[in-house]
């Protein structure tokens, strides 16, 4: 006898073949059937750095990072004529970074605006490893629904090529090869370079001077700084951002699974 699958309700029935009838919840056999599906044979390369990339319908959120960095970044000048903008003007400067942390959505392949940036004194290993606030300008604390927003105004400018791994290429050109100006203070009230002084954060990294001379003299010596922590995990970071999105909602149903069915079939018969 053939072998039958019949899903009712929130249960899923596996009858005939040469084993006994079982019964699973709906739940539990989408888990099943999606534990030995092959995935990760994308057209395009994992791009460098990423820790995740977790896919949901048409969104697909990356956690990415970048490992502590001597960088040569332009920071606005003491005596700029303007907070931001073009007349602004920058010193570039020697700056030690400690591990950087970055969360990019992207929706069908194109970057959403929700990028966020934090900090970790440690590589990531693990869903639950805890995030730390960064001392940056053009990062945003608790603004547009997110924690640490990075400022991705101009991103667009630089047209990168469609998908996730050139988006991510674009991101951190953008953010280190652009200028860090105080366009956050002036449009969102508050950075978090400015956040990381009033919290009484390492005076060795509140103040660009005194950051650029220590750098300079031990490039490690951010990785000893007690960056004040956010109170979020990374896993906590992803599942935020899907459901923010209404990407995150487990199949416990028979109608929900056939309305994606439907829903997949509808893409593959599109023109």
């Amino acid at each position: 006898m053939a072998e039958r699958i019949i899903l009712e309700g929130r249960e899923v029935c596996v009858t005939g073949g040469d084993g006994a009838d079982a019964r699973f919840e709906l739940a539990r056999f989408v888990q099943a059937v999606q534990g030995v599906a092959v995935q990760g044979l994308d057209g395009e390369a994992l791009a460098d750095n990423l820790k995740w990339k977790v896919t949901s319908c048409d969104l697909t959120v990356c956690v990415a990072e970048l490992k502590p960095q001597l960088r040569r970044v332009l920071w606005i000048a003491p005596d700029s004529p303007a907070a931001f903008g073009p007349t602004a003007t920058y010193r570039e400067r020697r700056l030690a970074f400690p591990y950087v942390v970055l969360k990019a959505p992207f929706l069908k392949g194109k970057f959403v605006g929700r990028a966020e940036l934090f900090y970790r004194n440690e590589p990531l290993r693990s869903l639950s490893d805890a995030l730390c606030w960064p001392n940056l300008l053009n990062v945003s604390p608790n603004s547009y629904g997110c924690l640490a927003w990075l400022c991705t105004q101009y991103l667009g400018h630089e047209r990168p090529a469609a998908g996730v791994t050139a988006g991510l290429d674009a991101l951190v050109h953008h953010l280190f090869g652009g200028g860090f100006n105080r366009s956050s203070e002036v449009h969102e009230k508050n950075s978090a370079f400015s956040k990381a002084k009033a919290d009484g954060v390492d005076a060795r990294v509140t103040d660009v001077d005194r950051w650029e001379a220590e750098s300079v003299r031990d490039p490690r010596f951010v990785l000893g700084v007690k960056w004040k922590p956010v109170g979020v995990t990374v896993g906590q970071l992803l599942e935020a951002e899907l459901t923010k999105t209404g990407a995150a909602r487990p199949l416990g149903a028979t109608a929900e699974l056939a309305s994606l069915l439907v829903a997949v079939n509808g893409k593959k018969g599109a023109t």
